[in-house]
C-alpha cells in the first residue's frame, strides 16, 4: 500500500513538473506575441501618419497644378523654397515608413511562426494530457 502511495507522488510530481514547463512555454509565446502586437499597432500608426502626409503632400501638389494651369504667370511664385523645404521634412519618414514595411513583414512572419509553434505545443499539451488520463484511468483499474 504505502508503495502504490509512493509511487502516485512520484508520478504526480513528473505530471507537475511537465504541466509546468508547458505553462512556461505557453507564457513565453504569450510574452512574444504581445511584443509583436506592440509593433503591429505601432506599425499601423506609423502607416496611417504615412497616408495623412501622403495626402497632404498630393492635394498641395494638385493645388499648385491647378493654379499653374490656370495663371502660368503665377508660377514663378507657386514654387517657393520653403515649400520645397516643406516637402523634403517628409521624405526621412518614407525612408521610415519603408523600414516600418520591412518590420511588419517580419512580425507577419514571426507570428506565422509563433502561431505554428502554438498549435504544436498545443497538440504536445492534448497527447500529453491524453497520456495522463490513460495514466489515470490504468492507476485505477490496478488499484
Amino acid at each position: 500500500m504505502v508503495e502504490l502511495v509512493a509511487k502516485c507522488f512520484c508520478q504526480g510530481d513528473e505530471h507537475t513538473k511537465t504541466l509546468y514547463n508547458h505553462i512556461s512555454n505557453v507564457r513565453e509565446q504569450q510574452l512574444e506575441l504581445e511584443s509583436i502586437l506592440k509593433a503591429s499597432e505601432q506599425f499601423l500608426q506609423d502607416v496611417s501618419e504615412a497616408r495623412t502626409q501622403l495626402v497632404t503632400l498630393q492635394r498641395q501638389r494638385q493645388e499648385t497644378m491647378w493654379s499653374i494651369i490656370r495663371n502660368p504667370q503665377l508660377q514663378q511664385q507657386q514654387v517657393s523654397t520653403s515649400e520645397l523645404d516643406s516637402n523634403i521634412q517628409f521624405m526621412p519618414s518614407l525612408g521610415n515608413n519603408l523600414e516600418s514595411v520591412q518590420l511588419l513583414m517580419d512580425c507577419r512572419e514571426f507570428t506565422q511562426k509563433s502561431n505554428s509553434m502554438l498549435k504544436d505545443m498545443l497538440k504536445e499539451q492534448e497527447m500529453s494530457m491524453g497520456y495522463f488520463s490513460s495514466l489515470e484511468s490504468n492507476k485505477c483499474i490496478n488499484s
